[in-house]
């Protein structure tokens, strides 16, 4: 195997490559990468990075790593363990912000795999702070929004995105969340709505309906809309 040096000379290449190029040079280096020391805050703390490659790549090798711990290997540990220790420093350091640790909590539900405590209870203070407030704090907003371009229009896809944010809350902030995205003006938050309403948990179907019935008392809910969900609040109550 080559040393440790070699898998931070790669990725120092890496962040200088065109997104895909560095995405396929990744997946072909992953072994490496996993096993190199230090290469998590090299990827993670490096500002060359554009933000939204510095996530694809750490997702790529979250996965990487799970699939190499399931087959008994050392490397995946080695890199989960690094990756918890860096971003343990990053949450007590304040150098985290929401939509970072948006990014970092999907990269672990879509493995599979527990997000780091830290990064959990970094969640649960920052949007627990905006439980109350009718809209959603500006940097989630940009993250619903960049959700939006990967989903590239299908409501499904962001709706099945969503799920994997709300799978990281803690229980009692899940309907809160549905509640502020349902209740937004935007004719795509009505839309997931209609997801939300036919959901197995009643909390979040009440929670958007609730967000739904703010909308009509504002009428910025279109009447042609309202008819459409209207068959379905029965079911909700």
């Amino acid at each position: 195997m080559p040393d440790d040096d070699t898998g931070l000379d790669w990725l120092d290449e890496l962040a200088g490559d065109k997104a895909e190029a560095a995405m396929r040079a990744a997946t072909d280096h992953a072994p490496v990468l996993l096993g190199t020391p230090e290469v998590v805050p090299a990827l993670l703390l490096d500002p060359r990075w554009d933000p939204e490659r510095r996530m694809r790549l750490f997702e790529a090798l979250v996965e990487h790593a799970r699939l190499d711990r399931e087959s008994g290997g050392r490397l995946g540990e080695r890199f989960l363990a690094e990756a918890q220790g860096t971003i343990d420093g990053l949450a007590a350091s304040g150098g985290l912000d929401l939509e970072t640790a948006l990014s970092l909590a999907r990269a672990y539900a879509r493995a599979g795999i527990d997000a780091p405590e830290a990064l959990a209870s970094f969640l649960l203070a920052s949007i627990a702070g905006e439980a109350e407030s009718r809209g959603c704090p500006g940097d989630l907003v940009a993250e619903l929004n960049g959700l939006r371009r990967e989903a590239e229009g299908d409501t499904y896809r962001l709706h099945a995105m969503l799920e994997d944010l709300l799978s990281l809350l803690p229980a009692p902030l899940r309907p809160g969340f549905v509640h502020r995205v349902a209740g937004r003006d935007e004719a795509w938050c009505g839309r997931l709505a209609l997801y939300w309403l036919l959901d197995t948990a009643s909390e979040i179907r009440l929670a958007a309906a609730g967000g739904l019935g703010e909308r009509a008392r504002r009428g910025s809910l279109d009447p042609g809309a309202a008819a459409e969900y209207s068959f379905l609040f029965d079911v909700i109550k």
